[in-house]
Formats: structure tokens, C-alpha cells, sequence
């Protein structure tokens, strides 16, 4: 569960957060979507801690997003995995678990589901963009964490790999975990979400499911309804948005 209360960021004199309120429930995924600098990323990075916002709230589990304890909650997973070139997958996998407190339950099964055993002990550097982003997958997801934040996940990913990461994200939302994706791929959300949250100029325009938007989109083709609700031409009743 994460709960978010008039939260409020400026980078300088540009308000790139405003009084935005928004809770994920477990069990839920979660879709975040908007044009680019709409402030997706600032949200993101707020809920991890990486931003401290300049006014609000945010609760992670029941335990602020400040406090070092929240951040042992969330399973992340970057756009692009950035790793110590000479750091092998083995010891970044060892690290994580030793920095989380918590034993790796998943993490047999998702290196053989991922087949990326025979890279294990390769220098990170060394690797391929797409084994980089399976092995950031594998060390987000491996100690099964409550709450998942997922940013451009598959953007990188082969065809196997995307459909192998799409059947865990569903695994993940069957066993009650909250979890967050910021895609540009709309039909990868279309696949995946039960809900979308859609940003505009750091407002949170639309929060609920995509049945809800749907209907008053007036289309089942969520990129159509995305389109509308960038252009304005959706009209957002109150109950149906984040308030």
C-alpha cells in the first residue's frame, strides 16, 4: 500500500509536483502514464526516497517514504541497470539481499526463468544491454517485495524475455503485491494494468481502472483514450480522478 498526500515539489522556480494525492492498493497493478516532464519521474524517484518533496506526505507499507526502512519495501527496477562494470551478477544478487535483510526466495527460479545462469559470474560490463535489464528484473523481484516500481521495464527485452517478465508482474499482482509501471508502450499497459494513473504538468488528472476510463473515453483502446486525455477532449468527472 502506498499513500500519497498534497505532495508538492519545485526544482527552482518550475513546480513539478502540485498537491498530488494518489493511493495504490495491494493486489494491483498500477499503469503511470503522461507526456514526457509531466513529473512521473519526480513521483517515482519521491516514492523511493531518491526526491525529498518540498511539502506532503508519503507512506509506504505505513512507514514514511523518508525513513530508510520504507525503501527495504520496494522492489525497483530502472529504465536502464546501471551496474559497477567489474560487479558480477552473482555478487550484485548477494548484495541486494544483504542490504534488504531478506532471504532471496525467488532468486533460483528467476535466474533459470530468465536463463541467465551462465552469466552469473561475468562482469556486469561485460554483458548485453538486455541480460543487464534481465538481471536488474531478477534483483528487483527476488525477495519478493511488497511493492514493485517498474520504470520502461521491457524496453530493453527480447520477445522471450518480455513475455517471461509480463507472466511474473502477474504472479507478483496475484500474491497481493502493489505494483507500480511507468511505461510509454501503451499496449504493454493495456496487457498488464488494472489501473491508470495519468499525469499532466504535475497534476495527477485521472486516477481509477481502466474500465473507468474506458467509459468515459467512450473506447476500449486505451492509446486513444491516453490521446484524449492529453488533448483535454475526455471530460473527468470529480469521483473519477485523484483527488
Amino acid at each position: 500500500m502506498i499513500a500519497i498526500r498534497s505532495l508538492v515539489k519545485y526544482f527552482g522556480n518550475r513546480t513539478v509536483l502540485r498537491s498530488v494525492n494518489c493511493e495504490f492498493a495491494p493486489g494491483r497493478v498500477v499503469g503511470i502514464a503522461g507526456p514526457n516532464a509531466c513529473g512521473k519521474s519526480t513521483l517515482m524517484k519521491s516514492i523511493l526516497g531518491l526526491v525529498i518533496p518540498d511539502k506532503g506526505e508519503i507512506e509506504v507499507s505505513g512507514i514514511s517514504a523518508r525513513m530508510d526502512s520504507a525503501r527495504g519495501e520496494i522492489g525497483y527496477m530502472p529504465q536502464h541497470a546501471s551496474y559497477p562494470a567489474r560487479l558480477t551478477p552473482r555478487e550484485l544478487f548477494e548484495l541486494v539481499a544483504a542490504l534488504r535483510r531478506k532471504n532471496p526466495t525467488r532468486r533460483e527460479e528467476l535466474i533459470d526463468r530468465f536463463a541467465v545462469r551462465s552469466f552469473l559470474d561475468s562482469p556486469c560490463g561485460t554483458l548485453s544491454v538486455g541480460t543487464r535489464q534481465k538481471i536488474s528484473a531478477i534483483a528487483a523481484l527476488m525477495c519478493e517485495p511488497p511493492i514493485l516500481i517498474l520504470d520502461e521495464p521491457t524496453a530493453s527485452f527480447d520477445p522471450v524475455a518480455a513475455y517471461t517478465f509480463k507472466q511474473l508482474v502477474r504472479e507478483e499482482s496475484k500474491r497481493g503485491s502493489t505494483i507500480l509501471i511507468v511505461s510509454h508502450i501503451v499496449s504493454e499497459l493495456e496487457q498488464l494494468i488494472d489501473d491508470l494513473v495519468f499525469m499532466l504538468e504535475g497534476r495527477v488528472l485521472f486516477q481509477g481502472s481502466f474500465d473507468a476510463l474506458s467509459n468515459l473515453a467512450g473506447t476500449s483502446d486505451l492509446e486513444l483514450a491516453i490521446i484524449q486525455l492529453m488533448q483535454g477532449t475526455t471530460h473527468l468527472h470529480s469521483e473519477d480522478t485523484a483527488r
